[in-house]
């Protein structure tokens, strides 16, 4: 789907761009948790859920969501949120390895970000909420 005339500061336009080059961050970074204490019991689906809801209630809280927004409903956002943290959280790699402290921090993280903040975002999503984090082993 094409995203044209979205908000130049919106927390969506944002997101698309940081989670574009993610996969090569977190390649970088590896996929390996040394905390081996790492809670596992969430499911991949309910921390994809999670995360995207959080997501949107970012985007409603910063004006991104309605007629001639990112988002012209909240149903669209959860749905486009939803397959973006499926990207960022991969069933195969976290299904069964959620390491939940993590996953809090993550959370935590998108709550308190600025709306609009480019440098917020990337910290967020290379370092509070990638997979090798999230999904510790």
């Amino acid at each position: 789907m094409r995203h044209s005339a979205l908000p130049p500061a919106s927390f969506r336009k944002l997101v698309v761009s940081v989670a574009a080059a993610l996969p090569l961050v977190i390649g970088a970074v590896g996929c390996s948790s040394n905390d081996s204490t790492a809670t596992t019991t969430p499911s991949q689906i309910a921390v994809r859920d999670s995360a995207a809801a959080a997501t949107c209630d970012k985007a409603a809280s910063c004006g991104d969501i309605g007629a001639g927004k990112t988002y012209e409903t909240r149903n669209q956002c959860d749905t486009r949120q939803q397959a973006a943290w499926d990207t960022l959280l991969p069933p195969r790699t976290c299904d069964g390895h959620i390491d939940t402290a993590q996953y809090d921090i993550c959370l935590s993280s998108i709550r308190a970000s600025e709306c609009g903040n480019a440098a917020d975002l990337v910290n967020i999503l290379a370092n509070k909420c990638p997979a090798a984090k999230v999904c510790g082993k």
